[in-house]
């Protein structure tokens, strides 16, 4: 009996694990819907104006994490960037930058949506001013 037992253990240890269903579809960048609704593309903000971040990243399994860089397109200096590791299949960005660019540059906040770890991601991007 005790032999019994010791084989429908094995037996259920080696089965069970590979009875898990294992998410064999390849990455779709088609399926994640990236929004960024503030700023708008081609706003223009005045030195020390608050500039509100608003964007969502949506997808149709879960997603790993976003980035957002927000950076001069002429001088490349980056004003923001944040990484989050996070994991859910949507998640909203809320949060602001108080614009210290200079007067006439040409800014770019860039959200970068990570599918999986293999590199598979998603990029949408708004572009605006900074005025006197």
């Amino acid at each position: 009996m005790k032999n019994y037992l010791i084989l429908l253990l094995l037996t259920l240890s080696v089965t069970l694990p590979s009875c898990q269903k294992k998410d064999i579809d390849a990455p779709d960048q088609e399926k994640l819907t990236l929004q960024i609704s503030k700023p708008a593309e081609a706003q223009a903000f005045r030195q020390n104006d608050t500039v509100w971040i608003l964007a969502k990243a949506a997808y149709v399994s879960q997603l790993h994490g976003y980035a957002l860089q927000l950076t001069d397109t002429a001088n490349k200096t980056v004003y923001l960037d944040i990484t989050e590791h996070v994991h859910g299949s949507s998640f909203d960005i809320d949060t602001f930058w108080v614009n210290t660019a200079k007067a006439g540059s040409a800014l770019q906040l860039q959200l970068t949506a990570e599918i999986d770890h293999e590199g598979n991601e998603k990029t949408s991007s708004v572009h605006f001013t900074s005025q006197l």
